[in-house]
């Protein structure tokens, strides 16, 4: 992360690389062992740009819908 975060940021694709690890970590959520509901809470590191984007709540929640995922089982940080 170290070498590639400064390029993105630099380049504006922090909003890209987050929603891609959101809809990543949904996935794992969904794809989880025994199902969503027996997933542990998921802690998502988010940029401060993508946390400022007001479409980023959307996002997540269409996200969760689509994956039939509990959005209580993430924490966005």
């Amino acid at each position: 992360p170290e070498v590639f975060l400064p390029a993105a940021e630099r380049f504006d694709q922090m909003a890209s690389i987050d929603r891609w690890v959101i809809a990543r970590a949904v996935e794992h959520a969904r794809d989880w062992p025994g199902g969503p509901k027996r997933c542990p809470r998921l802690a998502v590191n988010v940029s401060a740009s993508s946390l400022r984007d007001p479409g980023l709540l959307g996002f997540v929640e269409s996200a969760l819908r689509a994956a039939g995922v509990d959005g209580g089982r993430f924490v966005f940080e």
